[in-house]
């Protein structure tokens, strides 16, 4: 059951994956695939093929671990930034329960994956969360090179990106709102203010 379960999530079939979870509520899918050291469990399944529907499925689980790593020690969330999935880093960042901040085995925070390759519209989403990331932790460039993520902004040529982070720096509210105008959406960044995605009581909800 274990492998059909794994396989409904990475075919991105969520009826089937909802099915099978609620004929198999013990089923422990926070386990690693071994042979998987990329995508070693169902959240990062579902992270990487840009399934925001099955990850807030998960998320709202009673068994989900939401900052279960892989073999790299990165979680899910970092997995969906450094991919550019910014549906899916939607999600995440909607639940109080996630990580923002927890580095990778390299060191490297979830902001500087999203900056190391040049996501802008979801380091947008980032910043315009009122989550709290930290730009002054150093991480790892594919050389070696110890930076931050406004460096590697700078140093990538990643221009709007570098210019986002010295303004929201130096100014982090106004920046939201002006980030949020951007995005076309209407209200304030404050209707977003993260929330925990699990169920109210026992059980599982759908």
């Amino acid at each position: 059951m274990e492998a059909e379960f794994y396989q409904a999530v990475s075919s991105r079939d969520y009826a089937k994956t909802v099915s099978i979870l609620l004929a198999n509520p013990d089923l422990d899918f926070n386990n690693w695939r071994k042979e998987s050291w990329y995508q070693s469990t169902a959240l990062n399944i579902a992270a990487s093929t840009n399934s925001p529907n099955i990850v807030e499925l998960l998320l709202r689980h009673p068994r989900v671990d939401v900052n279960v790593k892989n073999g790299l020690s990165t979680t899910s969330f970092a997995l969906s930034v450094f991919l550019g999935l910014t549906d899916v880093a939607k999600v995440f960042l909607r639940d109080s329960r996630v990580d923002v901040l927890c580095p990778n085995v390299y060191g490297n925070t979830p902001i500087f994956l999203c900056c190391l390759n040049g996501h802008t519209v979801t380091v947008k989403w980032m910043l315009a969360s009122g989550r709290t990331f930290d730009f002054g932790a150093m991480g790892s460039t594919e050389d070696g090179l110890r930076c931050t993520p406004l460096e590697i902004a700078r140093r990538k040529g990643f221009s709007e990106i570098f210019d986002l982070l010295g303004k929201f720096e130096r100014n982090p509210e106004a920046t939201r709102d002006e980030i949020w105008t951007s995005l076309g959406i209407q209200g304030s960044y404050l209707s977003f203010i993260p929330f925990s995605l699990g169920p109210a009581g026992p059980g599982f909800e759908i």
